[in-house]
């Protein structure tokens, strides 16, 4: 007896120098050898088998061995995890009959086991030893089971809890590298994916606080089961662990969820046992919102996994903060782009009010000329083709306006460089005092930009009034010059910036004073300026910048005192083909309609007035209404007498929009072309939601409003 001990003493301090798998394998061989066993081995749960048991350590009396498994079903170390300690000194097939046939293969008929118990009370595994026939020392036999169940289960545990932190560790490094170049909204999207993948949890959340509503939350992203579910808003219940998430900063349940939280839509649905979520907070500690992950089983090393959610928590406030703030800086940038263009208005203003008087005073002396010479209609002709003609150049001019003006930004499109430039220049010319000339030098060449034709204009109209003002009252000449930019162009040797993409260049010139060496490197700064008080807001030249970054495009300036100043917006071009004209819609002949009925609503009195005799003209039965209310009740009245609509867009009571919807609703797919002296983005959309696809801008000739019926009709 007191040989055994000291062996056993011995053993257990061999192994103590060994750790993991090494000890786990002294500590079978060493318990296999002590008592003169058939077998001993040291095994834990399956990770992906919950059926089965893997051998940590199998010693089988001759050797070591390091793998295989073996099923729990029916078999004694069932009984040593769900009873404790458990002891069959005879008929061990008889005990367990299903594995009756392994029993005897390995020639033993007793089995001493213990299950392995981690540091939180759960069993992690089973040490067990088997003998063959004959008598052994029973006190002996247990005692060094319970003395080696103790050290093996130490050590299993530290191994497994060992094995989760390097497999969170590698999760962490997982989403870290999966994330790292991502941003905006889709970096909610990876994270959620990313998180979902590496903690195997069936869902993810990563939810915002809602700004004005705290009994909602913005879904920024989810994953369920894999699969993205798209960003939405969702109601937060009473009971809530996102409310207790969001009040305490962090929740772990393990177990009893939707009892705690009964009712709650998402935990019934998913019905998940398992809930951690992390609330999302700023560096001041202002808190954002959560990310939340469900599982039906608990999640392994909870403080660690709190810990790597932790740092993600923090990186989703980042970018939750980041995107606001870009989204504020982009609707502070247009608001301050809209003023900036309104302050040019304000500048040419005085420029086209002379054009429109101009104008207004050919139409008003030709009507009268022609009033005067009634009695020769050739002369009467001649005047009102001139008042047609001045009619034409209001309406260019108030386009170009409306163009520049407008508060929303058009998509980039291909467009010819020298035309959008020209257009600009119509704008400037009015405003140019007396001792200032206007010279173009442009290309032959059809060259093409992608881009958004307001904010050419408007870059364009920026450099010129800032050659203006930069001129004074002195002579001067503001040339501006579109052109190729040649691969060997000294241009690009002066301004190393410039690259191959860079091939058309947009340049306004003025013979002006200069520009000082001390003040070229802030004059693109927001707000700087050289004006006085009152006389410019500094932002053209930030305006100007911005746009030609916006344009994938390079602003240079080259400028020597007393010899002028030179701005090149450098541009990348865009490769267009030409494409064939497009059929003029045929207009609609009397023979088209055989007299067929015409709904025309307007608020204006003279245009229904004037497109009832245009309409006429073309063999249309018209029926008129100044209030679209009327024109409605008209419509109802007889649905099917009519064979097309034509309504203004803005009216009081009702917008065409409006009216068109509830026509199209009673007739679908009748005709409806709308006629508009001001095309706001939100109203057309209104309208193209309703179904119309046909527009004809204010003032309109017979012959284009004929194309445009036409058109639509077709």
């Amino acid at each position: 007896m007191r040989a055994r001990f000291a062996l056993l003493a011995e053993t257990l301090a061999r192994t103590s120098a060994h750790t993991g798998h090494n000890a786990l394998q002294e500590l079978a061989r060493a318990l296999g050898e002590t008592l003169s066993a058939r077998r001993a081995h040291i095994s834990r749960f399956h990770p992906e088998r919950p059926d089965l048991m893997c051998f940590e350590a199998l010693w089988d009396g001759e050797q070591m061995i390091t793998s295989g498994d073996f099923p729990v079903a029916g078999s004694a170390s069932e009984q040593a995890l769900l009873h404790g300690e458990r002891f069959y000194w005879e008929d061990l097939a008889e005990h367990f009959p299903e594995h009756g046939n392994r029993y005897a293969r390995w020639g033993v008929c007793s089995y001493l086991g213990a299950p392995l118990i981690d540091s939180e009370g759960r069993p992690i595994g089973v040490i067990a030893v088997m003998f063959g026939p004959g008598r052994h020392d029973r006190v002996l036999a247990e005692t060094v089971l319970r003395l080696f169940a103790i050290r093996a289960a130490g050590e299993l545990d530290r191994m497994l809890v060992e094995k989760r932190r390097r497999d969170l560790e590698q999760a962490l490094q997982s989403v870290v590298r999966g994330t790292s170049n991502v941003l905006g909204a889709e970096f909610f999207s990876v994270l959620a994916l990313e998180l979902s993948k590496a903690l195997g949890a069936r869902a993810v959340y990563i939810t915002r606080l809602h700004p004005t509503d705290t009994d909602r939350l913005q879904r920024l992203a989810a994953v369920e089961a894999g699969r993205l579910l798209p960003a939405t808003e969702v109601m937060l219940t009473q009971r809530s662990p996102s409310r207790d998430v969001l009040a305490h900063g962090f929740l772990h349940v393990t177990h009893d969820l939707r009892t705690r939280y009964p009712g709650h839509p998402v935990l019934e649905r998913l019905r998940p046992d398992s809930y951690l979520g992390i609330a999302l907070r700023s560096a001041t500690g202002e808190t954002l919102g959560l990310i939340s992950l469900l599982d039906p089983n608990p999640v392994q090393d909870p403080e660690l996994a709190r810990s790597m959610l932790t740092i993600f928590a923090s990186r989703a406030a980042t970018e939750i903060q980041r995107v606001e703030s870009d989204a504020r800086l982009a609707r502070i940038d247009r608001q301050l782009r809209h003023t900036q263009k309104l302050e040019a208005i304000g500048t040419l203003a005085g420029g086209i009010a002379h054009d429109f008087n101009n104008i207004l005073a050919g139409i008003l002396g030709n009507t009268q000329l022609a009033e005067f010479d009634a009695d020769r209609p050739e002369t009467v002709r001649h005047h009102l083709a001139l008042v047609v003609q001045g009619c034409h150049r209001a309406r260019d001019l108030i386009s170009r306006i409306l163009t520049f003006s407008r508060e929303h930004d058009q998509p980039r499109q291909p467009c010819a460089l020298v035309p959008l430039v020209t257009e600009a220049l119509q704008l400037l010319r009015p405003a140019l005092p007396r001792n200032i000339s206007l010279r173009t030098e442009f290309s032959p060449e059809d060259l093409h930009i992608l881009a958004d034709p307001g904010q050419i204009h408007q870059a364009v109209l920026n450099l010129g009034t800032n050659a203006i003002h930069a001129l004074g009252k002195t002579d001067g000449a503001l040339t501006v010059t579109v052109a190729r930019i040649s691969p060997h162009d000294p241009l690009r040797d002066r301004h190393p910036q410039l690259d191959s993409r860079h091939a058309l260049r947009l340049s306004v010139r003025d013979n002006g004073p200069g520009i000082p060496p001390h003040l070229q490197e802030r004059i693109f700064d927001p707000f700087f300026t050289t004006k006085p008080v009152g006389q410019g807001s500094g932002l053209g030249l930030s305006s100007v910048h911005g746009i030609t970054r916006a344009h994938d495009g390079v602003i240079l300036l080259e400028s020597v005192p007393g010899d002028g100043a030179t701005f090149h917006l450098c541009f990348p071009e865009c490769p267009t083909q030409a494409e064939p004209p497009a059929d003029a819609p045929e207009p609609a002949r009397i023979g088209d309609t055989h007299r067929r009925r015409l709904l025309l609503v307007d608020d204006e009195e003279t245009i229904t007035d004037i497109a009832t005799a245009a309409l006429d003209h073309l063999g249309w039965d018209v029926t008129a209404h100044n209030d679209p209310r009327d024109a409605l009740a008209s419509f109802e009245a007889s649905p099917d007498d009519f064979a097309a609509l034509i309504t203004d867009l803005s009216m009081p009571g009702m917008d065409g929009a409006e009216l068109s919807r509830l026509v199209r609703s009673r007739r679908p797919g009748l005709p409806v072309l709308i006629i508009t002296g001001y095309m706001r983005s939100s109203e057309t959309e209104t309208a193209r939601a309703a179904g119309v696809r046909h527009f004809l801008p204010k003032p309109f000739t017979l012959q284009s409003l004929a194309a445009a019926l036409g058109q639509a009709i077709a």
